[in-house]
């Protein structure tokens, strides 16, 4: 049986989306919420939430902490997107103040099985004259996922909206 996979990174050409987080009041809220959140924001079941690794350092102060999530977010029969959330902190027992870096790397997975040349060429014909627009699609859903997940993490922390400042790029004449 043949097959064929495309990966493609959802944040191209950054790869993953980055935020710290200072001076945030209880950031370990988010190691117990976290895949309440990303059922919620990734429209995800249960069974499709992933947590890989949570760790403390309770022997320091400040503690620090990790926590390592994956998210599968099926699309349909061919595609799905594979969401890695890395987030890792410290917090003051004393003041409960602490900070936190989040780490959010979204990866679309697309596969193609077919056993005779003939279903090939169908699906390649098919990908190109169909699929493509359903997976740009996927692309710009996903990407809008991962910007509304930033809103959700700094209401769930207590902060306000950052100040969004565009930045226009013009070509050199």
């Amino acid at each position: 049986m043949a097959k064929i996979e495309f990966r493609q990174d959802v944040l191209a050409p950054n790869r993953e989306w980055v935020a710290d987080f200072k001076n945030v009041h209880r950031p370990t809220l988010l190691l117990g919420e976290m895949g309440e959140i990303a059922k919620w924001n990734w429209r995800v079941t249960s069974s499709n939430v992933f947590t890989d690794e949570v760790k403390w350092d309770v022997t320091s102060d400040p503690i620090g902490w990790f926590g390592e999530w994956r998210f599968r977010d099926k699309k349909d029969l061919r595609t799905l997107v594979w969401i890695r959330v890395i987030c890792q902190g410290e917090y003051d027992k004393k003041t409960q103040m602490g900070s936190v870096n989040v780490k959010v790397k979204p990866t679309m997975v697309t596969t193609f099985k077919w056993e005779n040349p003939v279903m090939g060429m169908l699906y390649w014909f098919y990908f190109k004259t169909f699929y493509r627009q359903i997976l740009l699609r996927y692309l710009t859903e996903s990407q809008e996922k991962v910007r509304s997940f930033d809103a959700v993490l700094r209401e769930k922390l207590g902060l306000k909206p950052p100040n969004v400042q565009e930045r226009v790029s013009r070509r050199p004449k």
